[in-house]
């Protein structure tokens, strides 16, 4: 008989919620951890068809510190599965700027609707590497909180994060007492 010990390396998670194209005079105002139960819940997020969307992981180099692995776990979401999700502590009127996680494994074209309208189609390019898409959150467009929803049209599309982020000048929306 034999026994093995293991030593868990956890440092692929330190910095896996932050997000890594983000500009010094932004600031981030909400994330939704797509895969992770309790960032899903509090995002009210949903996937339909309902029983679609499984989940994938990866540990790819943190563009940060390229000797050093990154984890993200996402939903895979092929065409006809929607992913729908609230962002909050939006400071209307302000322009902002989403960041999409991503690590295609295949060419994919997706949309994202913001509260019901098309914000942006994307296209992307496989690279087994971390991506953050950016998409611009239009000043009049902007209110304290809104409804996102993903739609893939072709390819398959795996979506770790979503990162929101406003400009660090902006002034924060007040909390409630």
């Amino acid at each position: 008989a034999s026994k093995v010990l293991y030593r868990a390396d956890w440092s692929p998670l330190e910095h896996s919620g932050e997000p890594f194209s983000a500009a010094p005079d932004e600031r981030l105002v909400d994330a939704v951890d797509v895969a992770d139960l309790l960032s899903e819940r509090a995002h009210r997020l949903q996937v339909r068809p309902k029983h679609a969307g499984y989940v994938d992981m990866k540990i790819l180099a943190d563009p940060r510190a390229p000797r050093k692995g990154l984890f993200d776990a996402g939903r895979v979401l092929a065409p006809g599965v929607e992913l729908d999700f609230e962002i909050t502590g939006l400071t209307p009127n302000t322009e902002g700027r989403l960041l999409l996680r991503v690590a295609p494994p295949q060419p994919a074209v997706f949309t994202v609707h913001l509260d019901g309208e098309v914000l942006e189609r994307v296209a992307l390019e496989p690279g087994d590497h971390w991506q953050e898409h950016p998409i611009r959150l239009p000043a009049g467009r902007v209110h304290e909180a809104a409804r996102l929803r993903v739609v893939p049209e072709s390819g398959e599309l795996i979506l770790y994060h979503v990162f929101v982020l406003q400009n660090a000048e902006a002034p924060p929306r007040a909390s409630a007492p």
